[in-house]
């Protein structure tokens, strides 16, 4: 089980980097080994992780290689939650997305996100900032986003803190709010071992279901300025 053998998980010990003959600007990295079904996950956190850390680098498509590696992932979620409570809904809109043929981590991970947010009953418009014509970066990225779209207010996880310039933010007079939030405890698939708090959200979606929204709602708290962050 997940739970029980984390340890003995495969750990990448080589990563190639090579260079597009044809477009210098364009590379393809390989990361290996990694344990079955994890190519996604750590695919789109390399692509994070690396868009927030170099420069001037746009990694927009970070892509599963062997199709297989879907197949393994939906063994791996199989495995460890066929026995949760609303498995049969929440996997059966992860494996019809990983069955599409586009194999790009972005598309995957935003697929997700849009059918997650129709299951949690999300009715509002979804704009994915790469549709619109704003090429800057880091906070300044968010601060035009913001701009081109009239915001005059921008809600902000934790983790704004550590990139968003507030002194630009004031000066074109939107607000930026951080919200402190602590998802509440839940009766997950291996309570034996303890409540592990930090995971996925389909690790909610399987054991709560549409129930999940309420979960969230009760972990929420208020949306704080600045000065009021503790």
């Amino acid at each position: 089980m997940l739970a029980e053998n984390w340890k003995d998980f495969l750990k990448p010990s080589k990563v190639l980097y090579k260079v597009d003959e044809e477009n210098p600007n364009k590379a393809k990295i390989i990361v290996e080994p990694l344990e079955r079904g994890f190519g996604i996950t750590v695919g789109n956190t390399l692509r994070r992780v690396l868009l927030s850390s170099i420069f001037g680098a746009a990694f927009v498509e970070v892509k599963i290689d062997n199709v297989k590696m879907k197949e393994k992932h939906l063994r791996s979620i199989k495995m460890n939650y066929t026995n949760s409570p609303y498995f049969s809904e929440i996997y059966k809109i992860i494996k019809f997305i990983l069955h599409e043929d586009n194999n790009m981590i972005s598309f995957i991970s935003i697929e997700i996100v849009k059918e997650i947010l129709l299951y949690l009953g999300y009715k509002g418009e979804i704009i994915l900032s790469s549709s619109l014509p704003v090429n800057s970066k880091g906070s300044d990225l968010v601060l035009d986003l913001c701009k081109f779209m009239g915001a005059d207010q921008y809600l902000s996880g934790l983790g704004g803190l550590n990139y968003l310039v507030r002194k630009d933010f004031e000066r074109s007079g939107i607000e930026v709010r951080f919200q402190q939030f602590n998802l509440p405890k839940y009766r997950q698939c291996f309570p034996e071992i303890g409540f592990i708090s930090n995971l996925s959200i389909l690790d909610l979606l399987f054991n709560k279901g549409k129930k999940s929204i309420d979960v969230m709602r009760s972990g929420e708290h208020d949306y704080l300025e600045w000065d009021n962050l503790h």
